[in-house]
């Protein structure tokens, strides 16, 4: 006859065998207490930038709210981004409506 076993003591008793394996990562134990450092926050600028090269490099009529959620940014914010960004020379004038970036991933 087959008893039944609590769902928790089955997992325990299989995945007791892996317990010891569990700290190590890349063979080498992880210190107690110690967590990962999440990378400091994308500032608007680079937010932007970055939706913009998503998007082939330019900004358009077409694109342009497409652009403006993935970078989460408001009108006005991005709007003063681009005049800073044109101030700064990394973007220019590619046709009527269309604003092309120039970054080490756009030339």
């Amino acid at each position: 006859m087959i008893r039944a076993v609590p769902l928790a003591v089955a997992l325990s008793m299989v995945l007791g065998g892996c317990a010891p394996m569990l700290p190590y990562l890349g063979g080498e134990p992880i210190a107690a207490g110690a967590t990962a450092t999440p990378p400091p926050p994308a500032s608007p600028r680079e937010r932007l930038v970055t939706a913009i090269e998503e998007n082939g490099c330019l900004l358009t009529a077409d694109n342009a709210a497409n652009i403006q959620l993935r970078a989460n940014l408001s009108r006005e914010e991005l709007a003063s981004i681009i005049q800073d960004l044109r101030t700064d020379h990394q973007v220019e004038a590619a046709a009527p409506g269309t604003i092309r970036l120039l970054s080490q991933n756009c030339i």
